[in-house]
């Protein structure tokens, strides 16, 4: 599987950064005992879990085809909601890192219907990521040949239908047409591509990345290193 990732990595081109357009946050409309069905966009455009006035705010800087943040999400997602975000102690945003085009295709899909549905989303797609990468990597050679030649209109969404993420998504209620519309859309591929910039200005070394009160948090990769680090920036034993 690994060496079917990377090849199937090597074909795909690295999206062009530029700068994102300006997000206005939309935090949920009423406060609930469970942060954890409270959601907003961040200025930065990321999409944010928790108590906006949460004494602590973790970034993580994502990528959908990377295993590491896969694991993460198997490992430490859980965790992180129930003893951290559902308290109001931590808010959480995850900030797109695209690394290829089906990265950037499978975070405009994720993205497509907004904050609440953006983080069910995330969680089935790390679940299910071998099973998408491998699908897209399997397709004929010829399939990437035609790729090239495609209209960007029409590139984004055959790349969706290799990998089955257009099925994925209308099971998270994001429908054809809708997943379209996300996929075309110039301003949010600027967006995604606007964030990858912000992590190399922060000097983000690879996916995950994390960020604690705008703070780079070195050498963590995963939960095990993470809580230690969120607890101490919350004065917790």
């Amino acid at each position: 599987m690994t060496a079917l990732r990377a090849a199937f990595a090597a074909a795909l081109l690295l999206i062009p950064a530029s700068a994102p357009r300006a997000v206005r946050p939309a935090h949920a409309a009423h406060a609930s005992a469970n942060w954890t069905s409270s959601f907003s966009i961040s200025p930065a455009g990321g999409f944010v879990m928790g108590n906006p006035k949460a004494p602590v705010r973790l970034v993580e800087f994502a990528s959908l085809t990377c295993p590491h943040c896969a694991a993460f999400s198997a490992e430490g997602a859980p965790a992180l909601r129930a003893n951290y975000i559902a308290k109001g102690l931590v808010s959480y945003e995850v900030r797109p890192l695209t690394r290829d085009r089906m990265d950037l295709v499978a975070f405009l899909l994720a993205r497509c219907g907004g904050p609440p549905i953006f983080f069910p989303a995330l969680d089935t797609l790390f679940a299910h990521q071998a099973d998408w990468l491998e699908k897209a990597a399997s397709a004929e050679s010829s399939f990437y040949v035609r790729l090239e030649s495609l209209p960007p209109e029409q590139m984004l969404p055959e790349l969706a239908k290799s990998a089955g993420l257009d099925a994925i998504m209308l099971k998270q209620g994001v429908d054809a047409r809708r997943q379209q519309a996300c996929l075309v859309d110039k301003g949010a591929q600027q967006q995604l591509a606007g964030m990858k910039t912000q992590a190399e200005a922060l000097d983000v070394q690879g996916t995950p990345g994390f960020l604690i009160n705008g703070a780079l948090v070195r050498d963590v990769a995963g939960w095990g290193a993470l809580e230690p680090a969120l607890r101490k920036a919350l004065n917790l034993k």
